[in-house]
């Protein structure tokens, strides 16, 4: 008996010893693996190395056929040892600092970390067991690798669980939408966007900004991965990265970074940012440009563009000048400058703000940037009221759409105007005219009504909502999540807005911000702000 428990015992201790030794074996394995990638890289090997990618991640990268100038290995492109291979070689040893098991013995995270050029370089690799043997995959999926996924005509969607909810029917249409209004701004061909349709663009929405700092190593609400093309974001849809990807596309061939005043430029004239509709932002831009709080010798270099971007000041501006351009050269004018710009090899960022004065004027045809800044002012002064969506006041005739004790709502062929009196019972002048109710939303959920309101109301299914108080006045879409037209009264003052004596609230939206939704006398709800 006493033999026969000595035997379970030594057998016990031998499994858990083999047991623990498991995830250790595979580490060593996938360590292996990276060495063998890096030998390659090292070796100028680069076809082969480009073969030590899973199928799945070679296949999306060569989706679209996109290509990055310079750049040897298209799996790997955003790699710092694959965008300068040169550099790299002889800092490659060890190839791994640190490695971690993140699934049994399946998938092992690996860091490399070293000093290359006097600078310390860090960069994370995914391994994957697949047949006995070890590939390199994307980090999204791993992550998105349970999540559900959601079809639309343009995009796979891989929602992880706690926003699956989200993906409405009135969303999901105004994505592929997107992509068909898109397609035609940028003038892409039947071909390439069937291809898009085909193919489909691989979107991992995520429920938080740790989600995507985890898939990305970057803190961002969201980002388009430039190897994979994958969109990786906290928002659906993210009409800003969706327009990075949209110009790769048309491009084909260039260059991996291009100048940010540029690249976020494009962007932001298409597709707006992080939950602010381009024609948010236009205003906004106008007033941030003429008031000298951002300058475009400010932005121009990427240093400057970046340290702008951290206060979220220089997207407006941005967007502006890429209009400048796209309104003055045409879309072709426009990419002719966005490739000159654009470069694979890193020197963008040592560009100083003279190199790329001269350069821009150089690009535009004008003799210097003085001639740039004089053209660019002048395109604002002719701009401002054509771009102009809210402003204070209401309309003297039009139709009347709605009329209570609390709301007077008039349009006419180029606006809505709100007139909005005080609750006799409150202090202050304030509320949210909901309207536009859409039966596919009534058992949705809106992140953003839900942020203004902390969930103390249901959201009931009114796709727009002005909500005003006695400083500004927004209009904001539930249904995408998108606050699509303001009006503060500190940027632009005027009694028009507001006044003491009767304490009422007047402001105007262009009409065609809300297509062919308008308010109705049977189709409102006024709510508190």
């Amino acid at each position: 008996m006493t033999y026969r428990l000595r035997l379970h015992s030594i057998a016990a201790i031998l499994l858990i010893v083999v047991l623990a030794a498991l995830p250790v074996r595979a580490q060593y394995a996938a360590i292996q693996m990276l060495t063998e990638y890096f030998d390659l890289v090292i070796s100028g090997n680069y076809e082969s190395a480009s073969y030590m990618w899973s199928e799945q991640a070679q296949a999306r990268a060569s989706r679209f056929g996109i290509t990055y100038t310079g750049i040897p290995i298209r799996c790997d492109c955003t790699s710092p040892i694959i965008r300068n291979p040169d550099a790299a070689r002889g800092h490659l040893t060890p190839p791994v600092k640190q490695s971690e098991n993140l699934a049994a013995d399946t998938v092992v995270r690996l860091q490399f970390s070293n000093v290359i050029g006097g600078n310390l370089v860090e960069w994370y690799y995914y391994a994957q067991k697949a047949n006995g043997y070890y590939s390199l995959i994307y980090p999204e999926d791993f992550y998105g690798r349970s999540w559900p996924v959601v079809e639309t005509k343009y995009f796979r969607i891989h929602a992880q669980p706690g926003v699956r909810a989200l993906l409405n029917p009135v969303i999901i249409e105004e994505a592929d939408r997107f992509i068909e209004r898109m397609a035609d701004s940028l003038k892409l061909t039947k071909d390439r966007l069937a291809e898009i349709e085909k193919a489909k663009i691989e979107y991992f929405f995520c429920e938080s900004e740790e989600t995507v700092k985890a898939i990305t190593g970057q803190t961002t609400k969201g980002m388009l991965d430039l190897a994979s093309n994958d969109i990786i974001s906290t928002d659906f849809p993210h009409y800003h990265e969706l327009v990075h990807l949209l110009v790769n596309i048309k491009l084909k061939d260039l260059p991996l970074t291009t100048l940010p005043l540029l690249r976020e430029g494009i962007a932001v004239r298409y597709g707006g940012r992080w939950g602010k509709r381009v024609t948010a932002l236009m205003d906004l831009g106008i007033y941030l440009y003429r008031e000298k709080l951002v300058e475009l010798d400010s932005i121009v270099t990427v240093p400057g563009f970046q340290s702008s971007a951290s206060a979220d000041i220089a997207y407006p501006v941005a967007g502006l000048f890429a209009s400048w351009i796209i309104d003055r050269s045409g879309l072709q004018g426009f990419f002719d400058l966005y490739r000159k710009f654009s470069r694979s090899d890193g020197s963008l960022d040592t560009l100083n703000h003279l190199e790329l004065r001269r350069m821009l004027a150089e690009g535009l045809k004008l003799p210097d940037w003085a001639a740039v800044q004089a053209g660019f002012a002048a395109y604002l002064d002719s701009e401002a009221t054509r771009v102009a969506v809210a402003r204070p006041g209401v309309i003297a005739d039009g139709k009347e759409l709605i009329h209570t004790d609390r709301i007077t709502v008039r349009q006419d062929k180029d606006w809505l105007s709100f007139e909005f009196s005080p609750d006799p019972s409150s202090e202050v002048t304030e509320g949210n005219l909901l309207f536009g109710k859409d039966q596919r939303l009534v058992n949705a959920r809106s992140p953003l009504f839900d942020e203004q309101y902390q969930q103390g109301y249901p959201f009931d299914g009114f796709r727009y909502g002005v909500r005003i108080d006695q400083n500004e006045a927004g209009l904001y879409d539930y249904a995408t999540n998108e606050l699509v037209a303001k009006y503060i009264w500190g940027i632009a003052p005027s009694d028009d807005y507001y006044t003491a004596s009767d304490r009422k609230v007047r402001v105007r939206f262009r009409t065609y911000l809300l297509g062919k939704t308008l308010p109705a006398s049977s189709d409102f709800r006024l709510m508190p702000k």
